[in-house]
């Protein structure tokens, strides 16, 4: 008894837990002025099975990249030709 006692009291909380906020909020495209969408379409030949690193890459990051105390966006898509 004093073991089930014991797994129990590691089990269960020692207090009520609360909700973290969130860090982020999501704005719309007419908040920002950004349009950005990193569209992936797979094929029988292009898809995660025969391309392990299908999903991996693109996106986007943020930062002052000319140094005018602004913050830079750079996004970018993967599978884009060069149309």
């Amino acid at each position: 008894m004093k073991l089930l006692s014991g797994i129990l009291a590691l089990l269960l909380p020692a207090g009520a837990v609360t909700a973290q906020q969130p860090l982020f909020q999501l704005l719309s495209p007419k908040e920002t002025g950004i349009r950005f969408s990193n569209d992936i379409s797979e094929t029988e030949n292009l898809n995660v099975l025969a391309y392990e690193y299908f999903y991996n890459g693109g996106g986007v990051a943020v930062g002052d990249i000319n140094n005018d105390g602004l913050p830079d966006v750079m996004t970018l898509e993967k599978w884009v030709s060069e149309d």
